[in-house]
């Protein structure tokens, strides 16, 4: 009888006395679905069953990554967006058995890689790649992993799951992008690199453009009620402040640009508290404070945003 997608999250028929049995039932319940949609199934099963029986589950991803057809097979119509994603949660928990970070790391963005990789079928290929990658995001607990995996899950996204503007709860991504919510998401997951950060925030301000042209072909169409337009007005300006606002995030990422920030504060600070203590009149008005700071530092900021 074939391996359809349903053997693999049920319980055996004679359950295994060891968790270990367990893990390695499940394994192979699983390779076996993905066989199906390789250039040699048999061969395929063989080499990953050796893999699974060695306990070698750095080599067991690689196989399953370097097959042409085991992951992208997960696309297939026959496959609900909810099996795509138990199945890749799955492989994806693999990564735990590996016993070397850097790698588990590397087998992690390969994952990735290779879901991001596959030829756009549309709208619902698209649905399932993004629920496989927020599937990793959920299992993975680095702060600059999770960071890289949820650029890659705006990346994927279809307009109406950013929007922003929608009430809350609406969708749970668009909330999620929220910028203050976000900062504070980052900053429960501890030190994210500058790098990482940068490439979030580009992920959605590309995002925030798309949206934008959704929003403007939707507005050519024949005129609707006064509240409908109100609406589509509101979502527009929402998705501009968004943009705007991580546009800002993408210079703080840069550390020239965070040090004339905090040297243009302390010197504002500086001049306001002379003033005070001295009664002097306020001759020296912000705009020449800000002028005189953007020359000194203006050259600093121009080559490093240019350079990235």
């Amino acid at each position: 009888m074939a391996t359809t997608m349903s053997t693999v999250t049920a319980s055996p028929a004679h359950p295994s006395s060891t968790i270990v049995n367990v893990s390695e039932d499940a394994d192979l319940r699983l390779i076996r679905v993905l066989a199906s949609t390789t250039t040699d199934p048999s061969a395929f099963e063989s080499t990953c069953s050796s893999l699974i029986s060695s306990g070698d589950a750095a080599g067991l991803l690689r196989a399953v990554i370097s097959q042409p057809g085991a992951i992208t097979g997960l696309l297939d119509e026959s496959y609900s967006v909810d099996e795509c994603a138990s199945a890749f949660s799955l492989l994806a928990a693999l990564l735990d058995r590996v016993r070397n970070a850097e790698l588990e790391k590397e087998l992690g963005g390969a994952l990735v890689d290779s879901v991001c990789s596959a030829v756009d079928g549309g709208k619902r290929k698209s649905e399932k790649r993004s629920a496989m990658v927020a599937a990793l995001f959920n299992l993975r607990s680095d702060g600059g992993e999770k960071t890289r995996l949820l650029a890659k899950i705006v990346e994927l996204a279809d307009t109406a799951s950013l929007t922003p503007g929608m009430p809350k709860g609406v969708s749970a991504l668009a909330d999620m992008l929220e910028s203050n919510a976000l900062q504070a998401t980052l900053a429960l997951w501890g030190s994210v690199p500058d790098i990482e950060r940068r490439a979030l925030y580009k992920a959605v301000v590309k995002a925030m453009d798309s949206v934008l042209v959704q929003l403007a072909e939707e507005g050519k169409g024949e005129k609707g009620a006064a509240s409908v337009e109100v609406e589509a007005e509101r979502k527009i300006k929402a998705t501009k402040e968004r943009k705007q606002t991580y546009l800002s995030l993408i210079l703080e990422t840069y550390s020239e640009v965070r040090a004339y920030t905090t040297t243009k504060y302390n010197f504002c600070r500086g001049v306001q508290y002379f003033v005070t203590i001295t009664q002097l009149p306020i001759f020296v008005h912000r705009t020449y404070v800000e002028f005189f700071l953007s020359f000194l530092f203006i050259n600093g900021f121009s080559q490093c945003v240019c350079t990235q």
